[in-house]
């Protein structure tokens, strides 16, 4: 088994099989807060993997 045919399958037994991933998914707001710093946005964001691709 290759390193990509191995990673894939350690991929599909801990994120596959219909399992959610709640992961949090942070960015920085194009706009300024009105201090003027840059303003931090942090979501969660829920995903699954499935068929060689996260959805």
């Amino acid at each position: 088994m290759s390193l990509y045919e191995e990673g894939l399958k350690l991929l599909e037994e801990k994120f596959g099989n219909g399992k959610d991933n709640v992961i949090s998914l942070s960015t920085i707001a194009r706009e300024p807060n009105a201090d003027g710093s840059p303003q931090p946005v942090v979501r969660d964001v829920d995903a699954y993997y499935a068929d060689g691709g996260v959805f």
